[in-house]
């Protein structure tokens, strides 16, 4: 439904099978953007960029601008860059410091 906020809200009362899957896509279809894939998190300021996988991640990292960075976990750089390679296994993180 649409509140009176302009939002919509999502609700599901009855016990289903919702999946993060279903929600996301319910999600989705309601407007909000994610930034991160499905079962990743991000986390991000001025000075850095921390994802944690948890099922596993093979994408990138887009900045908004041009920086030259440092995975601090295993000491990769990236020298003048918008976009960071990143392939994690379940439960692993890249942390990339802006340097």
């Amino acid at each position: 439904r649409v509140g009176e906020d302009g939002r919509i809200y999502i609700a599901d009362g009855m016990p289903t099978d919702m999946t993060v899957e279903l929600a996301r896509s319910l999600m989705e279809e309601a407007g909000v953007h994610f930034y991160a894939p499905i079962y990743n998190t991000v986390n991000a300021d001025s000075r850095f960029v921390y994802v944690i996988s948890g099922k596993g991640m093979n994408g990138s990292i887009l900045l908004p601008e041009r920086k030259t960075c440092e995975n601090v976990f295993n000491g990769e750089k990236y020298e003048n860059v918008t976009e960071i390679p990143v392939v994690l296994k379940a439960g692993n993180g890249a942390f990339i410091k802006y340097i």
